[in-house]
């Protein structure tokens, strides 16, 4: 059974280690991921809130504090 996902815009956060690609996150049943949208935000903003699928890759950075990202290859929404 498909599980209900929402991408909604990340809270923003400026100062020492600020990521600001990191614009989204990827709520789901398992909990939250940050998305990596770097030249891309115009783009999923546009497609928020509508059903998608995503080609990526979760890369995990290594950073205090954080967890996986999703680093976005391509994404379309799906007609319903």
């Amino acid at each position: 059974m498909p599980t209900r996902t929402d991408l909604e815009p990340a809270p923003r956060v400026t100062g020492p280690g600020d990521r600001p690609a990191l614009s989204f996150v990827l709520r789901t049943a398992d909990g939250v991921m940050e998305v990596y949208a770097a030249g891309v935000e115009d783009t999923l903003a546009s497609l928020s809130g509508r059903r998608m699928r995503f080609r990526g890759k979760t890369v995990d950075a290594g950073l205090p504090g954080r967890g996986p990202e999703l680093w976005v290859g391509s994404v379309f929404a799906i007609d319903e």
